[in-house]
């Protein structure tokens, strides 16, 4: 073969790889982290939004799941985000308090994901996040579900009615302390990976959760009753670090946009239903609901509403008026 067809063959090669080269370079790549196991509910449902981006984005945009709190445990995934060691994180507000009090407003929300994004009021904690986080608020997920207080024993009513904790130990977070203290019960706080053990230790008399997702880890083994109303919402983000944001192709970070707003409608929705069916499946396993009636109902959520707001007063006084706006509607 002449030198001249070698030479362009080999041209023609080195112009075939260059090509595959770029083109897997313009894939952008998002590492991804959840707060939760793969098999919670929550998990999956974000997973879903994963496989949206990763199907749509191809070739554009990929978000790499490398795993929970096995790979990463929850305290560490903010301040890991924020400096840039993982890209995009699956978690609540509640771990990142230190460096952003003002995440609680989603604690204290009494407005749905759709209403807030819609006044302004996402908008508004997105810049506290890009400033206090160095991170991009994407969406607010699975953002209508209540929490409610879980107990090992049939809890004792004060004479006006008003449920009374004293001796009991509740396994806490941040976004609950306060409400916990106010109605009497003790603190413990444990990440949700450790509150099996502490359950069937002893070491806890009670948590609190969500309906959904609770059967997920077995609680109710331990835990058979239940304290109604619900309170607070789920204060769940999907948030991706600020500069890498930033340097992804405009088309990429329009699809992640879109499919995040799109997600934020499927899965407040769904997770609404899927409340429903789980508090149906905890009444079947033995769980007995024990509903707070008249004015001791009142007062327990005017305890859950006043925590998250009074902390956002206390820690971030510059913030209050303004979320309060845009979430809170009581």
């Amino acid at each position: 073969m002449k030198l001249a067809s070698l030479l362009r063959i080999a041209l023609a090669g080195a112009a075939l790889a260059t090509g595959a080269a770029s083109a897997a370079a313009e894939e952008a790549t998002l590492k991804a982290l959840s707060f939760l196991p793969r098999n919670a509910a929550y998990t999956k449902s974000f997973l879903e939004f994963v496989d949206a981006v990763n199907a749509e984005g191809k070739g554009s945009v990929r978000i790499n799941y490398i795993g929970g709190p096995e790979t990463t445990p929850p305290i560490q995934q903010p301040p890991a985000l924020k400096n840039g060691v993982v890209d995009m994180i699956f978690y609540p507000t509640g771990q990142s308090l230190n460096f952003a009090p003002e995440g609680q407003a989603l604690d204290g929300s009494t407005t749905t994901p759709m209403e807030h994004r819609a006044n302004g009021g996402l908008a508004l904690l997105d810049a506290i996040w890009q400033k206090k986080m160095n991170a991009k608020i994407v969406y607010h997920a699975a953002g209508g579900n209540a929490f409610y207080l879980f107990l090992a024993k049939e809890p004792k009513l004060k004479p006006d009615g008003a449920i009374d904790l004293a001796g009991q130990r509740i396994r806490s977070a941040a976004p609950w302390v306060k409400f916990v203290e106010a109605i009497g019960g003790t603190n413990v706080v444990l990440p949700p990976q450790d509150v099996y053990t502490a359950l069937s230790r002893g070491v806890v008399d009670g948590t609190i959760w969500p309906i959904v997702s609770y059967r997920d880890f077995k609680w109710e083994q331990y835990t058979k009753f239940m304290v109604e109303p619900g309170f607070m919402r789920t204060n769940l983000l999907v948030i991706v670090n600020l500069d890498r944001w930033k340097a992804l192709p405009d088309a990429a970070r329009a699809l992640v946009e879109k499919l995040g707003v799109e997600h934020e409608k499927r899965s407040y929705e769904a997770f609404q239903a899927i409340e429903k069916a789980d508090r149906a499946a905890l009444i079947k396993d033995g769980v007995k609901a024990v509903e707070l009636q008249g004015a001791a109902r009142k007062a327990y959520l005017d305890h859950a509403y006043a925590a998250p707001w009074d902390q956002i007063k206390a820690r971030a006084p510059e913030s209050y008026e303004a979320l309060r706006a845009k979430f809170y509607a009581r």
